[in-house]
């Protein structure tokens, strides 16, 4: 009998960085193509330059991706990882570390002093022990949320947050504890903007882990913020239709009373609150199945500017949408010319439970929201779906709307309207001279002079 034999692999999988060669991008991977590709091993512990300065192991690179191959290998430590990556401004695929075994996160980012897109909301640290110096000198994040961070058993916090300048929240979970620290000195040095969940504003008195907890207002000062379910946006524990009522209330720029919390409140995690978010907290409430939180604003659907059309009578302006019973809620801007005002805002089809609201912004411009509190579809009539009410007709018909947003029930946003489109005030085409003689011209083939439109004097200047 003959053996069969069996392939075997010449290189086993291991991890690696490889830097583009453009040296803008280093990229990880965790598979047997380490020389194939020019890879070199990942950076773990400090490298100094001829006179003792820490240098960062990626050159200038500006980005770090971790490939989805990283997803399979399991770091026990993850220490200087990013040390003194002084170019570095965002770090994509973040979630493919995987941290569960992870002991040391000692200066892993460490003199990152641009870097403003870091998400470790997903780290598991439950096997940690040091974190010293752990985001030192990321003078650029301003906030961080650690509400994935089980801290039992970390022992050194030493200069952990120092020298972030512009850090102004730390989101932290019951799952937070310096119970088992014993080196927590500096911890906070230089972290002048930050302030805790409560009020508590930064102290240089207190600059090591002594306030390294949840703030708990005067008499429990902290410099740490409660990390809240997503949709609570008034922080009681509970997400309902309160929840939808204060995030409007934030939307339209109005006084809130009691409190307001943004990240909560930021459903699809785009740092933007508008009606999106509040759909999303509705469905909630519903008990409707959501969106991931990853989903941000206009990747699922685009309208053309050309579905949405504004026409206008002497009286009112009419905004209209196709298809507007894919909808469920909506939001704009509006820009009147002087000597308009809106006075008034509802749905054309009085026949759904829409919640209407607009506020004034400034001297001309209008913020308008509209939602339903059972994500009832929109309906239109008359080939209309908004009405406006204005007064003082103006010369000028330079009505502008801007950021629309749409939502559908399912949560999912549809905006891309983001210039502006004018409304046409002649509503039946005609334009007549002061003589009353149709003039069979457009209002773009006017020279300056007064004439009759819809009824009305039009100066053209």
């Amino acid at each position: 009998m003959f053996a069969v034999l069996m392939p075997t692999k010449l290189w086993a999988q291991e991890p690696y960085a490889v830097l583009s060669s453009d040296s803008l991008t280093v990229t990880f991977y965790y598979d047997d193509q380490k020389s194939a590709r020019g890879g070199f091993d990942i950076n773990d512990t400090i490298i100094n330059d001829e006179n003792g300065d820490v240098i960062s192991p990626y050159g200038t690179a500006t980005t770090a991706v971790f490939d989805a191959s990283f997803a399979d290998y399991r770091p026990t430590s993850t220490a200087y990882w990013f040390i003194s990556c002084h170019s570095l401004t965002s770090i994509k695929g973040i979630e493919n570390l995987k941290t569960d075994n992870v002991t040391l996160m000692h200066a892993m980012f460490a003199g990152c002093e641009v870097l403003n897109n870091l998400d470790v909301s997903g780290f598991k640290t439950d096997n940690v022990v040091n974190m010293d110096w752990m985001f030192m000198s990321c003078a650029s994040l301003t906030s961080l949320d650690l509400s994935s961070f089980n801290t039992a058993k970390v022992t050194n916090m030493s200069s952990m947050f120092g020298y972030c300048y512009d850090l102004k929240t730390i989101y932290a979970s019951s799952d937070w504890s310096t119970a088992a620290v014993t080196s927590g000195d500096a911890m906070f040095t230089g972290c002048t903007s930050l302030v805790g969940g409560a009020g508590t504003a930064y102290d240089e008195s207190y600059a090591d882990y002594t306030y390294a907890h949840i703030d708990g207002g005067p008499d429990n000062p902290g410099y740490l913020t409660k990390s809240l379910s997503m949709g609570d946006a008034n922080g009681d524990g509970d997400v309902n239709i309160a929840d939808a009522v204060v995030t409007v209330t934030s939307i339209l720029g109005q006084p809130i009373e009691g409190n307001f919390y943004r990240y909560a409140a930021d459903m699809n995690n785009d740092s933007e609150i508008d009606i999106f978010d509040v759909s999303m907290i509705v469905s909630n409430v519903l008990g409707a199945k959501t969106p991931a939180p990853a989903l941000t604003r206009g990747n699922i659907d685009h309208v053309p500017a050309k579905a949405i059309r504004l026409t206008a009578d002497a009286n009112h302006i009419y905004m209209d949408i196709d298809q507007a019973q894919q909808y469920t809620a909506f939001q704009f801007d509006m820009s009147l010319p002087e000597g308009m005002s809106l006075d008034g805002v509802k749905l054309a089809s009085g026949i759904t439970d829409h919640q209407v609201s607009f506020v004034k912004r400034s001297e001309n411009e209008y913020r308008v929201v509209g939602l339903s509190l059972s994500n009832e579809v929109l309906r239109s009539a008359d080939g209309h779906l908004i009405q406006l009410q204005v007064s003082n007709t103006a010369s000028e018909d330079h009505v502008k709307v801007s950021n629309v947003l749409f939502v559908t029930p399912a949560g999912k946003t549809v905006t891309g309207i983001d210039e502006h489109l004018n409304t046409t005030m002649t509503t039946d085409g005609n334009i007549y001279n002061l003589k009353g003689e149709k003039l069979g011209l457009s209002r773009q083939q006017l020279g300056k002079g007064i004439y009759i439109m819809n009824h009305k004097k039009v100066i053209i200047k």
